[in-house]
């Protein structure tokens, strides 16, 4: 899950205006970092899922970014156009 979870939240960052690769890799991350913490050490990639939730949540923000510039300019294009 953790390595499923960083190619996602790669997939986040270059698709930004597609929030379902960042949400599947918020996810994947958070339950890839439960299932390693709960394994007692039996198994490893907690830094991937670290990763992959950091890369989700810029994907996250840089998407939403991404829509509140689409809407401010189609916006401003009814109001000044």
């Amino acid at each position: 899950m953790a390595i499923i979870s960083l190619v996602t939240g790669i997939l986040g960052i270059l698709c930004c205006g597609w929030f379902i690769f960042s949400i599947a890799a918020l996810i994947l991350g958070f339950l890839g970092r439960n299932e390693i913490n709960q394994s007692q050490g039996t198994k490893k990639g907690a830094g991937l899922a670290l990763a992959g939730l950091i890369l989700g949540a810029v994907g996250m923000a840089l998407g939403i970014l991404n829509w509140v510039l689409i809407l401010a300019t189609d916006a401003s294009y009814f109001y000044f156009g």
